[in-house]
């Protein structure tokens, strides 16, 4: 039990210490790490993308131990364990594998998608999306929320399958990195825009 809440404390303290360069990274800003004062983003998102796989091995390792769910959710400071269900019917066994694990790509890519976009929005900034190349803080907040709640949909799709955990957990993190690494290029870039953008 004690190795548990010990692997649950670093887990917490890994997934926060990668939240800062994530989001600096995939809203195209530099920010100081390990390797400089003044990283840029992609630096600063395969910074946070080792920082979560460690943090996500220790939050593996700690739920995998038989401590209490309480003591394990308050050493990692709140992290939860998703759990995945055993229902599977209509297809083979490997048709719904595969159905979960591409659920899971496309749920790491919306709801990473969403995170650049809901930051800049509550903090008041305009930024880019589908529908202008500036917008306006509300409508980055709707359109992540549109993000998160397909994500999301996909999140619980993919985890309905039978798919292994780990091979879960890696779909949605290669998509979350894919994606992470072409923000952080495209928002670094001062003249970013989309095909269809105008102005």
């Amino acid at each position: 039990m004690a190795l548990s809440l010990v692997a649950m404390f670093f887990a917490g303290l890994f997934l926060a210490n990668g939240v800062p360069h994530f989001v600096k990274g995939v809203t195209g800003q530099r920010h100081m790490t390990t390797f400089a004062r003044s990283s840029s983003a992609m630096t600063n998102v395969l910074r946070a993308a080792a920082i979560f796989v460690v943090g996500g091995v220790l939050l593996w390792l700690g739920l995998e131990q038989d401590a209490p769910g309480v003591a394990q959710v308050a050493a990692a400071g709140g992290a939860a364990q998703i759990k995945t269900s055993d229902s599977a019917s209509g297809f083979s066994g490997l048709g719904i594998m595969v159905l979960g694990l591409i659920a899971m790509f496309f749920a790491g890519l919306f709801l990473t998608n969403g995170v650049p976009h809901f930051v800049k929005g509550v903090t008041g900034q305009r930024h880019m999306t589908p529908f202008a190349r500036s917008s306006p803080a509300v409508v980055n907040v709707l359109w992540a929320a549109a993000n998160f709640v397909v994500g999301g949909v996909l999140l619980w799709s993919g985890l309905e399958q039978d798919a292994p955990g780990l091979a879960q957990a890696a779909a949605a993190g290669v998509a979350a990195l894919l994606i992470s690494v072409r923000l952080s290029i495209m928002w670094s870039n001062p003249d970013a825009r989309l095909p269809w953008h105008k102005d």
